[in-house]
């Protein structure tokens, strides 16, 4: 594109007339004489200064002056790219060309872009050289040139994206506009849409890549944006054929994206096998690999075939139990991994490594080639690898390591509570490699970080406990963890579960807090459903598990006196979308894990039920 420069400065003659009006009278007249001054088309390139002559006032060597208010303004048709010269008059020693500021640095530095009726509010201002001889009035002159902004360069194009990565369907908004931006812009996401809003929102609903652009026009065409941001979507995560991990998958989205049962009908019902109240199951091998307590105290881990719910083989474990746990075991490449035990063969439970900590609820998070959970009373989360059960590191928290690990994209995401202490529960970024921090928030006095946290769409879900009231649902930014917005609920250590743009909880406690289940929307955090306390369905240690347009969540059991239950009587599909009851049925409720169509849940009777076909 061929540039054309300029220094034209127009001024603007305003006039105005006074009319004196007479007294009403017939067939009279008066009339105003008009003149108007012709500037002919409007130039392509051309810029205005509110002032044209600057005085900085006496000054001794080495003082600078007072600075002096001057607005730049683009009065022509097209983007403009503004510098400025300085220049001495008559000869004199050079002042000016050395000691012209503009807004306090070198009038050679300055430089702006301006869209069209744009301006700059600039400051000038003189230093006086500490050896200037000649003294008196002296006179120079300060030049603004304008040259037709290059194409590309845009100012607006100084944007970027929350969101670069993330789980159709991916929300990404726009942020850190420049202020002079071009007069009309479009944005082009890639995907077949745009939008004419400076600081747009936009959702992907399927799996790519996509490039945002923009495009700033005006009456003498558009120019293209090159700087550009690069937006991945993906499938969910859980597209897997299996429910390895507690809540589904690394990102702990409870979702699970295969069928579910239409109807109660049982598939199977296990033995008493004494199975954890409140745990959940991972799968892996054709096996349902399920944690064990007995009435004497004794903790195991059980292999229970998926198809017939029959017991394959059964190991006594370490779990103490001392605070009622219902840590889920984990799955991956042929090893079972429990707290309080180790690393086992799935195929015939016998130990390949021991040394995994005791855990209270959390249970153990497998990536990168790790296993990482945390020490509940050691007040740590510990890695360790995964073939061989060597420490890789540990991270310390504030309080107690009760949650399960959320992991994505190179990241671990950990809670931690502070029982009846101040100031609350921590969340925590750490680097997944090397255990080291990358940033942590604080719940304060929002209760406790109990449970564990969602990853979905670039934010982080999770929950609060809270011993003296209500608790909390937060959402806080997956890249800084700043808080996006929060929501008060029932007291929970409830895992979010997130899906199409939803994110579902459940909590209440018996002989403290009504149960409710909750839907909101992802991005705001506006209620979408709740049921009635009434209806009385959930529990602080049930996380809802999401598939096939429907919510899955129990209703907790009522312990004796109207305490505390670790444990469910009934089970509830709920429909996704409305949360109605679809069915319902008096076996199970704890976190369901999702397999092939089957629905798997524990019930208080310690027997694990299979509901589908």
């Amino acid at each position: 594109m061929k540039k054309t420069k300029t220094a034209v400065v127009l001024t603007v003659i305003m006039m105005m007339a006074a009319v004196a009006v007479p007294a009403v009278s017939a067939n009279t007249s008066k009339s105003v004489h008009l003149t108007a001054t012709a500037l002919g088309p409007r130039p392509d390139i051309a810029i205005e200064l509110s002032a044209t002559e600057l005085d900085f006032g006496p000054l001794y060597n080495g003082e600078t002056s007072t600075p002096q208010d001057l607005k730049v303004t683009n009065i022509g048709l097209k983007a403009i790219d503004v510098t400025a010269t300085a220049s001495d008059k008559d000869g004199q020693e050079p002042l000016f060309v050395l000691g012209l500021l503009i807004d306090g640095g070198s009038y050679a530095d300055y430089s702006t872009t301006l869209a069209v009726n744009g301006s700059d509010d600039t400051q000038l201002s003189l230093h006086m050289p500490d050896d200037y001889a000649s003294k008196g009035v002296v006179c120079g002159c300060a030049t603004f040139w304008a040259e037709e902004h290059s194409a590309g360069q845009i100012s607006a194009a100084d944007f970027s994206a929350d969101v670069t990565s993330g789980i159709a369907p991916l929300t990404v908004q726009l942020t850190d506009l420049s202020t002079n931006s071009p007069t009309n812009w479009t944005w082009d996401f890639g995907d077949g849409s745009n939008s004419t809003e400076q600081n747009p929102s936009h959702t992907y609903t399927a799996k790519g890549s996509y490039t945002i652009m923009l495009s700033a026009c005006n009456s003498t065409g558009c120019e293209e944006a090159v700087k550009t941001a690069y937006i991945t979507v993906t499938d969910h995560p859980s597209e897997e054929t299996t429910w390895s991990l507690f809540h589904g998958d690394q990102q702990l989205t409870g979702y699970y994206a295969g069928d579910a049962p239409d109807t109660n009908a049982v598939k199977w019902t296990s033995s008493a096998l004494d199975a954890v109240g409140s745990s959940s199951f991972a799968i892996g091998e054709g096996k349902l690999f399920v944690y064990c307590l007995d009435t004497s105290g004794k903790s195991y881990i059980a292999g229970l075939d998926v198809e017939t719910g029959t017991t394959v083989w059964k190991k006594e474990c370490a779990i103490s139990n001392t605070y009622g746990s219902w840590a889920t075991p984990a799955y991956h490449d042929g090893l079972v991994f429990t707290p309080g035990d180790g690393a086992r063969y799935a195929s015939n439970g016998t130990l390949a490594w021991s040394g995994l900590p005791d855990n209270t609820n959390g249970s153990p998070m497998v990536a990168d080639g790790k296993v990482v959970i945390g020490n509940w009373d050691g007040g740590k989360y510990i890695a360790y690898n995964e073939k061989t059960g060597a420490q890789a590191w540990q991270f310390t928290v504030t309080g107690n390591a009760q949650g399960t690990p959320a992991y994505h994209d190179g990241k671990l995401f950990l809670t931690s509570c502070v029982y009846g202490g101040d100031p609350g529960g921590y969340l925590y970024c750490v680097n997944a490699e090397t255990g080291s921090k990358v940033w942590s928030v604080n719940s304060e006095d929002e209760g406790e970080f109990c449970g564990s946290p969602c990853v979905y769409g670039g934010n982080v879900y999770v929950t609060s406990y809270n011993w003296n009231g209500d608790g909390a649902l937060f959402c806080y930014k997956e890249s800084n963890g700043s808080l996006a917005w929060s929501k008060t609920v029932q007291r929970t250590d409830s895992t979010p579960a997130v899906y199409n743009g939803r994110v579902y909880i459940t909590g209440g406690a018996y002989g403290y807090s009504d149960h409710i289940t909750y839907c909101f929307d992802a991005a705001t955090g506006a209620e979408v459903w709740s049921t009635t306390a009434d209806q009385d369905i959930g529990g602080w240690t049930s996380s809802v598990v999401i598939a096939d347009g429907k919510v899955f969540v129990g209703r907790e059991g009522e312990g004796s006196a109207g305490q505390m239950e670790f444990g469910y009587v009934k089970l509830f599909a709920l429909n996704a979308g409305t949360g109605t009851v679809v069915w319902e049925t008096n076996n199970g409720g704890a976190t369901v894990a999702i397999y092939d169509g089957v629905v798997f849940t524990a019930g208080i009777d310690g027997k694990v039920y299979a509901f589908g076909t």
